[in-house]
């Protein structure tokens, strides 16, 4: 290479080290003067610029948040399933349903146009109170209730709460208790039957009748005309699906759940800000018969529609628990008959937890006062008492009542009904069943059963199968047959002239009602079934 040539890049190398080091230098005097105003002044600094302008261009993947201004991405944050909403309402639920003690006061007014209640004046408004307490936990069900007001239904027409009786039930793994208040001691009466004497399904039936049997039921998940919780019937929904919107109840912002099956349409709202459980509910069936889910698939002659609303909720130990609703009910009938009642409940007390054993809430010494009769379900009659948590027999020695089991008629052809006062004529009784139903009038459960039955009359004789009604308890005829008249009541009525544990004895009644059908030889077929059951057994 030429010598000029050489020197010429000896000198642009020469250069270029020279500008390098300038640029360097001048990069770390910027570098240090920045430094220091950052210190000085709070500038930022080299890195602070860097951090910045990384996240300045990361900001358009940035999360948006949920707001008012974006409706439409909140719409679908919202969605869930119908099975996660039902198992999140569960949930709930068994938090506070687990164990408890709940106290509460259900008011209603109703209205009636009922051509079969005469003593029902169209237009009147009738006023009925219902004071509840309720204990439960895995193994123990305790409910206690008063019922007063003006209503027909009452015997008596009690209209204060100072007049009337506690009725208390209690089932304690080892028997259960129907205990019958009075002042007077010796008046009181305890019905007590031995675990021995029930099957595993009366006993399922008794732990649920006992919580959720009891008026408010609504707000514990129990709707008029099912005796399963919501959840538990709309898992059973022929369609269901929840609404793509949320809808605002009492402020809330609530899921809308859809459903329906052969027998009814449900809108359900659920709330998520309470935990999900209902803030309000909508019920229409194709049937006027309350509790029967035999009704799935024979619909009554007639439609029903409950309402739930005005739910109110509490915080009680974390959870979030409905204390108060309204909730009204309509039957509307085929024949043009007509009947609305519109409660209001109030829970007054609820303790999730309790010790139940220092309160002895499923004690029975807490609730039989010694002196009380008792009369031991389905087992030999005989004159019983209470003393001090034991069942003593008239010489004064305790009962075991491990060793007594009530009879059966199953297998074995009908006794005589001559002792009740009916005469089965040969002639028109020959080749028919027959289903009788032992009950007391003034019991409300046996008074609604009769009624019930009273408006099959007609369906169970084209089925060949003839309805005899049996008063058990002792009454004036003039009351029983003014019951009778008022609620016209079709088939032949005859009373029993013993007690309950007499009929324990020869019929193997041990609750009341009782049912016993039996084939068109008159064999018993079936004894203890409820009516909900009464389909399959007259099938079978």
């Amino acid at each position: 290479m030429p010598a000029g040539n050489q020197g010429d890049k000896k000198m642009r190398n020469r250069k270029k080290t020279i500008i390098s080091s300038y640029c360097m230098g001048l990069l770390l005097i910027v570098s240090f003067l920045i430094s220091a105003q950052s210190v000085a002044g709070n500038l930022p600094s080299t890195w602070d610029l860097v951090r910045q302008e990384m996240t300045k261009k990361a900001e358009p993947n940035k999360p948006v948040e949920l707001t008012k201004s974006t409706p439409s991405i909140k719409q679908e944050a919202v969605v869930e399933t119908v099975e996660s909403l039902l198992d999140k309402y569960a949930k709930t639920q068994a938090k506070f349903k687990t164990s408890y003690i709940s106290k509460g006061l259900d008011t209603s007014v109703t209205e009636y146009s009922m051509r079969n209640y005469s003593y029902f004046k169209k237009g009147v408004k009738y006023k009925f109170n219902d004071k509840v307490e309720l204990r439960y936990d895995s193994e123990n069900s305790y409910a206690s209730w008063k019922h007063w007001g003006d209503n027909p239904l009452l015997p008596g027409g009690v209209e204060r709460e100072v007049d009337v009786s506690t009725n208390q039930m209690l089932w304690n793994e080892k028997s259960l208790f129907q205990y019958f208040d009075n002042p007077e001691a010796s008046k009181s009466v305890l019905n007590l039957t031995g675990k021995k004497n029930l099957t595993e399904k009366s006993i399922t039936s008794i732990r649920r009748s006992l919580c959720d049997g009891q008026a408010g039921g609504p707000i514990r998940g129990i709707f008029n005309g099912s005796d399963l919780t919501i959840d538990q019937e709309l898992r059973h929904a022929d369609t269901i699906s929840v609404r793509p919107q949320k809808e605002k109840i009492n402020g809330s912002d609530c899921f809308v759940i859809d459903a329906k099956n052969k027998r009814s349409e449900y809108v359900i709202w659920i709330d998520p800000e309470h935990d999900y459980n209902i803030s309000q509910a909508k019920i229409k069936r194709n049937s006027v018969t309350a509790n029967d889910p035999n009704y799935y698939k024979d619909p009554g002659s007639g439609t029903s529609q409950l309402d739930l609303k005005n739910v109110v909720f509490k915080n009680i130990d974390g959870v979030w628990l409905p204390i108060e609703c309204d909730y009204n009910i309509t039957k509307h009938f085929d024949n043009g008959d007509y009947f609305s009642e519109k409660h209001h409940h109030k829970i007054t007390e609820y303790v999730i937890n309790p010790d139940h054993k220092s309160l002895r809430s499923f004690d029975p010494n807490s609730l039989v006062k010694n002196g009380a009769q008792v009369r031991l379900i389905g087992v030999q009659g005989g004159h019983y008492t209470w003393k001090d948590g034991k069942v003593i027999d008239s010489y004064g020695y305790e009962v075991n009542l491990s060793t007594l089991k009530p009879p059966s008629l199953i297998g074995r052809t009908i006794p005589s009904l001559a002792e009740f006062g009916i005469d089965l004529n040969p002639d028109v009784f020959k080749n028919n069943q027959l289903l009788l139903c032992f009950f007391d009038y003034s019991q409300r459960p046996s008074r609604n059963s009769i009624l019930t039955l009273n408006e099959k009359t007609e369906q169970l004789l084209d089925k060949d199968i003839f309805l005899i009604f049996i008063q058990t308890e002792s009454v004036t005829e003039q009351t029983l047959a003014s019951w009778l008249t008022k609620n016209k009541i079709q088939p032949p009525v005859g009373t029993s002239k013993i007690d309950l544990p007499a009929l324990g004895q020869s019929w193997g009644v041990q609750s009341l009602p009782w049912l016993i059908l039996t084939d068109k030889n008159h064999i018993v077929t079936a004894e203890g079934f409820g009516i909900a059951e009464l389909d399959e057994k007259i099938r079978q």
